[in-house]
Formats: C-alpha cells, structure tokens, sequence
C-alpha cells in the first residue's frame, strides 16, 4: 500500500506533495493530492520508469493521512465541525437536540475513523455530559450518564497521564453524585498529570470549593494547593476565576492566605504581575509586620517593572497597604513619580 511505500523507503525517498483542485458542477471543489517521489543518490528506483498508482482515501481510510508530517484526515475534519458546533454554545445560543445530534454525528464519524484518538473520546464523553445538564432529560436520555463515562475512560485508556480528561472524569462523577474510590483517584491524578493546566485548576476549584467541608484533610490540602497555583497562573482568565471564588469562603481562604505569603515575597515576573497588588489588597491586614515589610520590598520591584503601574496600585483599596507603600515610596524611591502622584 501507499503507507508501506512510503515506511519502507523513509531513508531513501523524498515525497514531493502538490495540490489539484477540481471544480464540480455542484459548486463544491475536488481535492487531488499528486505525489511525486524525488529519488535520492542511493534510490534503486532511480533508473527505473515512474510508475503511476491512483489512490483514492475518503471515509473509507483510517481518518488519517500517511503522506503529511501533520497526520490530519477526514477524522481531524469531521472533529473541527463537531467542535466548531459546540464552541457555538452558550447562554444566548443554547444547544438544541437537532445541533447536539450534528455534534454527536461529526465526533462519532471522527471516532470511527481515529479510534485511537483520545481528544475524541473526551470531546464525545463531554457531549453526553452536555445533553445531561442542558437539556431537559426524559427517558430518551437515560443512557447519557453511562455513555458519557464509557467515552472518558476510554480516553484515559488511550492516554493515562492527560490531567484535563482526568477532572473530566472528576467533575462528571461529581456531577451524578457518585464520590467514590473512582472519583478521588481522578481529582488526584488531574492535579498530578496537569496542575498548571487551566482547565484542571478551573474545576477542581468548582469541585473543591463545593466539596470542601465534606472533604478530608488529604483532600483539603489538595485544594489548597490548587487555588494557590490559580492564583500564580498566567494563563488568561484563571486568575480571576481563582480569586473570585477563594474571596467569598472564610474557611478555605484562611487556609489559602496561609500559603500565600511565601508566594508575595518573592520576585513575580510576567504577566503575573498585574495580580500582585490584588492580592496583596486582600490580604495584608493577615500578615505579621515583619511579613508586610517583605512585602512592600516586593512591591516596589513590581512597581519597577510594570509598563503602567499607576494603573495597577489604583486598584489597591486596602487603606494599610497603600500607607505602607506610600511610606516606602518616600523613604526608598522618591523618584517613582507614579507612586508619589498616587499618594498624593
């Protein structure tokens, strides 16, 4: 076959790809791929007459294509559209059971072809677990939960070690209400296998900040721990995420504040910056005065490096912390003008 050729002389033999395009009398357009083999010093076929073969893959052929570094198919094709499709849902669009059904008919065909593929399997246990809280069940949908959770542990079959199809286990467990054995083990391999993944830190903080109280002290701290990488990601939105929900919980923000202050006292880079000064806001009044001292050193360099830092220590409403910044902008940096203005 094509793909043996192609293994077999790897070595030896170069591909050349180009692209035909056929117009249809339909309006839709026919994709030719003409492959050209360009022989290399040591090819035995270099003295021989090219021979020329027609392949023909569609939905017959594994979802995969064998001549292209990428591998993306009629399955990778069929998965775009499910996932286009789902991408459009939301409060203003909600999903209906005929776009749920396309969804269902583009990842299932993308699974066919890739079985192998664990993105699918997870994109079609999430399907399930949509219809299940979305759309009003009746007994048509009785099968969803069962689906849903074949689908995920077939793709952690694929790929054990993938944190986010491990929270997806996590919170669909979660959401039938079934805490077991099963369910502890994925919240502690999603936070082992993908703990700076932002989906990960985003649902084991809406399962932890739920399950909390009922938790116990193994997975208490693993709460912990992950609202305070929440705090300390750069990734876009799980910042925001994290320190709106560990704001509003007395009991779990207590336990977070603890393991903050190691976090303020040293140097914060990147993006991360723009946080520093919320944090600190909301909790300075928790720290000793030697622990604030520290944190006002750390405050000027963050200062130091921001582009805009008037627009940042603005936000700062904490009436001690701005004090205490103010008196060492004086003392230390008195040609922070930024500062200065913004203590008036």
């Amino acid at each position: 076959s094509g793909v043996a050729l192609t293994v077999a002389l790897k070595d030896t033999l170069t591909i050349k790809a180009e692209s035909i395009w056929v117009s249809m009398p339909n309006g839709e357009q026919l994709h030719m791929r003409h492959l050209l083999p360009m022989p290399s010093d040591t090819d035995s076929f270099s003295s021989e007459s090219p021979k020329r073969v027609f392949m023909l893959h569609g939905e017959a052929e594994c979802g995969r294509i064998f001549y292209h570094d990428s591998g993306k198919g009629l399955a990778y094709h069929f998965a775009q559209q499910g996932y286009e499709e789902m991408d459009r849902w939301n409060d203003r669009n909600p999903v209906t059971e005929d776009r749920w059904q396309f969804a269902l008919q583009r990842l299932t065909g993308a699974a066919d072809l890739d079985p192998g593929n664990s993105v699918y399997q997870q994109r079609l246990s999430r399907l399930y677990r949509i219809r299940m809280t979305r759309l009003h069940a009746t007994s048509e949908f009785k099968r969803d939960p069962e689906f849903a959770l074949q689908h995920i542990r077939r793709s952690l079959e694929l790929r054990s070690r993938w944190g986010f199809s491990w929270v997806e286990l996590a919170y669909l467990k979660w959401l039938l209400r079934e805490k077991d054995a099963e369910f502890q083990a994925a919240l502690t391999h999603a936070v082992a296998y993908g703990p700076w993944e932002p989906g990960v830190i985003r649902m084991v903080n809406f399962i932890g900040l739920r399950e909390y109280r009922n938790f116990d002290e193994t997975f208490r701290q693993l709460v912990v721990d992950n609202f305070v990488r929440g705090l300390r990601s750069p990734a876009s939105g799980v910042f925001g995420d994290t320190f709106g929900k560990v704001k509003g919980n007395k009991r779990l923000g207590a336990r977070v504040l603890a393991q903050l202050y190691p976090l303020l006292a040293e140097p914060w880079r990147g993006s991360v910056r723009n946080n520093f000064f919320q944090l600190v806001d909301w909790a300075w009044l928790e720290f000793d005065e030697t622990q604030q001292i520290a944190i006002i050193g750390q405050a000027m360099d963050v200062i130091r490096g921001l582009s805009t830092p008037y627009a940042w220590i603005n936000t700062t409403t904490n009436d001690e912390f701005k004090k205490a910044l103010c008196q060492s902008a004086l003392v230390e940096s008195p040609q922070e003008v930024n500062v200065l203005g913004w203590c008036g």
